[in-house]
Order: structure tokens, then C-alpha cells, then sequence
């Protein structure tokens, strides 16, 4: 019980940003392992909830990608991914290089599955 004294105060002092940015990514994490797990229907609500609550953040396009082409549905996933790498054109000196190749490579993945 007195390590939660201590700790609650600390957590409550964190500054808001901090805070969300914490929640999003525990929501981008469930999501990843939900579809990492084939559970869809959840790995679906946690994507929506991604770019419902954090609609400037591209987790949940990515997210939403991740799971179109797990469940093989690739040109939705591509579709997802391009707004991915929009949403990173916008903002460069934020994403690094190698991120936006990474999502770039993975929407190409997508396209040639979808055009096989």
C-alpha cells in the first residue's frame, strides 16, 4: 500500500501529454496483439477507437492496414497505408527516414498481394 501512495501522486503530476500519449500507445499495443492473435472483431473496435479518440495520430490507419492485410483484404490495407505515409509527409522532421520507408514497403507488400 505504500508504494501506491508514492506512485499515485507521481502519476497525477505526469502532464496531460504524457499521460495521452501513454494511452495511446497501450491502445495502439492491444490493437497490434489483437490482430497478431486473429481476434478481428477486437482488433477492429481498437483500431475505430484509435482514430476516433487520436484522429491527428496515423497509429490507427497503421493499425487499420495491419489488420486489412491480415485478413487478406490487401488494397484496403494499401489504402490505409498511403494515408499512413500522407500523414508523415506532413509532419518530416518528426518521422524518421526509415519509418516512412518501412510503411512505404508495406503498402507496396500490399499492392502486389492484391494484384497477384
Amino acid at each position: 500500500m505504500n508504494l501506491l501512495r508514492r506512485i499515485l501522486p507521481q502519476r497525477a503530476k505526469r502532464p496531460r501529454q504524457a499521460r495521452k500519449k501513454m494511452q495511446l500507445d497501450d491502445l495502439s499495443n492491444r490493437a497490434l496483439a489483437a490482430i497478431e492473435k486473429g481476434s478481428f472483431t477486437r482488433a477492429e473496435k481498437l483500431c475505430r477507437r484509435l482514430l476516433r479518440e487520436y484522429p491527428k495520430m496515423f497509429d490507427g490507419h497503421e493499425r487499420l492496414g495491419r489488420l486489412r492485410a491480415a485478413q487478406g483484404h490487401y488494397k484496403d490495407a494499401a489504402k490505409h497505408y498511403d494515408i499512413v505515409l500522407g500523414m508523415m509527409r506532413k509532419n518530416p522532421s518528426e518521422i524518421d527516414r526509415e519509418a516512412i520507408e518501412y510503411v512505404a514497403a508495406l503498402r507496396d507488400e500490399a499492392l502486389e498481394k492484391a494484384n497477384a
